[in-house]
């Protein structure tokens, strides 16, 4: 429950204290770190209601650990992982702080490349219409994601 800023900060100066410079690999290690627990909690939100029974079926009928994996669990838990690498880009897209802090003029984001815009410039219709694009393609997605593993999984039990 850290401030983003606070976090961009830290990283900064324990980046600087090691005598190193930010890089693309900090970047994206920073963008991973804070995004990785979306992720667990929508595949573990998924994994409380699988059946172990159907693996160790699987498993009985000859399929090897590996096949039983790509064939029966990770179908499974799919929109699990589905949701939580939506919810990871969404964070990761969002998070200004940290990618003000460890970003550079060949490294930048688009959320930065608007907010360094509106800071040097004001409000301009441009940044009304990448806003829009944007709003617009999360809908697309988010319709995609509900027509491809919708809410109907959830359903099925009940």
């Amino acid at each position: 429950m850290i401030p983003l800023i606070v976090l961009g900060l830290a990283v900064l100066l324990v980046i600087a204290a090691l005598g190193a410079r930010p890089t693309l690999a900090s970047f994206v290690w920073m963008h991973v770190l804070i995004t990785v627990p979306y992720v667990v909690r929508t595949v573990l939100a998924t994994l409380v209601r699988f059946d172990i029974t159907l693996e160790e079926v699987a498993l009985s009928l000859g399929a090897n650990d590996f096949r039983v994996k790509i064939h029966v669990t990770l179908p499974l838990i799919r929109p699990g992982i589905i949701a939580g690498g939506f919810f990871a880009f969404m964070t990761s897209f969002d998070n200004v702080p940290i990618s003000i802090f460890l970003g550079s003029a060949r490294m930048s984001t688009l959320p930065v490349k608007i907010y360094s815009q509106i800071e040097a410039y004001g409000l301009d219709p441009v940044f009304a219409a990448i806003s829009s694009v944007i709003i617009v393609l999360t809908l697309v997605i988010m319709l995609l994601l509900d027509r491809y593993v919708g809410l109907d999984y959830l359903r099925s039990d009940s």
